[in-house]
């Protein structure tokens, strides 16, 4: 799942969205280095609001910040000393529906107040139709919602022992989705994105539920490979 190709240059996400998002998201990848990991985690609303009259985002001022208002300043400040490139699905929410078929890069604005993750499930290919995907904040907990395996079966030396053995990365990525339970086996991802994977059966075999011990030793045409 970390290698799909994240280009979102032309997602259109509405305003809801984009509030919701935290700053490490909205911003260019390569810019993060410059925040601290406080500021990275921060949600987008702690620096913008909703303007009801342009109905865009709007940077916030100073008497608006109410919640770390000292890290909100300086995250605004690298913005518009352009130190800190904002993502161009957020700057489309910065700018006014009236103006968003002008310019070099026109685009429709998506004008809803739901809280809708379907353009970035789109321009992943995961979905192709946008209108099945709109999501609530109580949907969105609800679809999350999972037994939890512990991640403290390990000890911290153990950790330790699993960061400093000779793995390469995508080796050490699977096996950290291992512990975490995380790996992206067809039942999860069903019960996560019905709309992308409408069923539950391995991909393979076609016989049996994908299920975790299914997806690592129990398909029978994995065993007979």
């Amino acid at each position: 799942m970390d290698l799909l190709p994240k280009d979102f240059s032309d997602t259109v996400i509405n305003h809801e969205t984009s509030l919701q998002l935290p700053i490490s998201a909205s911003i260019q990848p390569d810019c993060i280095q410059l925040l601290s990991k406080t500021q990275t985690r921060l949600p987008c609303s702690t620096a913008y609001k909703f303007d009801p009259a342009s109905r865009r985002l709007k940077p916030k001022l100073t008497a608006d910040m109410d919640f770390h208002p000292t890290l909100t300043k300086r995250f605004l400040r690298l913005v518009r000393q352009n130190q800190v490139r904002l993502a161009s699905f957020f700057v489309r929410s910065c700018i006014p529906p009236m103006y968003a078929a002008k310019g070099p890069h026109p685009f429709t604005p998506a004008l809803h107040n739901d809280i809708d993750a379907s353009p970035f499930l789109q321009a992943l290919n995961l979905i192709q139709d946008a209108s099945t995907m709109l999501l609530t904040t109580k949907s969105y907990r609800r679809a999350c919602v999972s037994p939890q395996v512990s991640a403290h079966r390990l000890t911290p030396s153990q950790w330790s022992h699993f960061w400093k053995f000779p793995l390469s990365h995508h080796c050490r990525n699977v096996w950290f989705r291992l512990i975490h339970g995380k790996l992206p086996y067809r039942s999860l991802l069903h019960r996560i994105m019905p709309a992308a994977f409408p069923d539950a059966c391995c991909p393979i075999c076609r016989e049996n539920e994908d299920t975790l011990e299914h997806f690592l030793y129990q398909c029978p045409v994995k065993l007979a490979v």
